[in-house]
């Protein structure tokens, strides 16, 4: 399936939401997300769908090459599933440790909080089901498998929800507290990075008419703490560590392992 072109087809560079969004994927975007990375079946499995991207701009081994004129795909390393926003992300420098931690509090504080919350919580099984293009996002969507594995994602949020609000200061997305989404999962894995040479509305709609996708089932056995510098988790990281689900996660021996500012007071931090 290859998209036509029309030197009439209205631009992508009119739609200001979409190029805000483009222009925000590509610069540095610090912040805090609790997110578990694909293992590697999962991660082959979005390698294939990113070729059926590029296989819009044409057919063979240099489609994909074509296509990064327009895109940027994600490097599997980085491909993961969100399970919770803990700062939104700011272009103006790594987090600050005295704006994220509460007072009277340490990062080691935030980091047994999560492992208590982490600890409980059984691995579970999800699948990735079709592919859209949202905004400038090109977004594999799914969900977890069945009701018993809902229910530990359920049990993980509102854990998060509940607990680290006294640890740390927090500013999570309405998605990561609304029930209704408890079993929605969704993977980012490539994204707009300038004006493509057809109408966009038309590019949405063969991204979604891609046919023929599958994705197995596969287990979400743990979360990592991110400390990124950019939205999309794209190495290199300012700092994470893991958390294994139903066991306690080895507590690091350094003060700080995510490389907060600590030289930004409370006041400073950026909005």
């Amino acid at each position: 399936m290859t998209i036509t072109t029309s030197a009439n087809n209205p631009r992508l560079s009119e739609d200001k939401p979409v190029l805000d969004e483009i222009i925000k994927n590509l610069e540095r975007r610090w912040g805090l997300t609790l997110a578990s990375f694909l293992p590697p079946e999962a991660q082959a499995c979005m390698q294939v769908w990113q070729m059926a991207i590029a296989r819009l701009w044409g057919e063979g081994d240099a489609a994909i090459r074509r296509s990064r004129e327009w895109i940027e795909y994600a490097d599997r390393m980085q491909l993961h599933c969100t399970q919770c926003t803990l700062t939104r992300s700011d272009p103006g420098g790594p987090v600050s440790a005295a704006a994220f931690i509460k007072p009277g509090r340490l990062l080691q504080d935030v980091l047994h909080a999560i492992d208590d919350i982490t600890s409980q919580i059984a691995p579970f099984k999800v699948v990735l089901t079709r592919l859209a293009l949202n905004g400038a996002i090109f977004t594999a969507w799914g969900e977890t498998i069945d009701e018993p594995a809902r229910k530990q994602r359920e049990q993980l949020l509102r854990g998060f929800a509940k607990h680290l609000p006294d640890y740390c200061n927090v500013r999570m997305r309405e998605w990561d507290t609304d029930s209704a989404k408890y079993g929605d999962i969704h993977c980012s894995i490539a994204a707009l990075k300038r004006q493509p040479p057809q109408e966009y509305q038309s590019l949405v709609n063969n991204v979604a008419g891609i046919a023929g996708l599958q994705c197995d089932p596969f287990t979400i056995a743990g979360v990592t703490l991110v400390h990124h510098r950019m939205r999309t988790l794209a190495f290199p990281q300012q700092g994470s560590w893991y958390f294994p689900f139903g066991l306690h996660a080895t507590m690091p021996a350094e003060s700080d392992v995510l490389g907060l500012d600590t030289t930004l007071s409370t006041g400073d931090a950026k909005p």
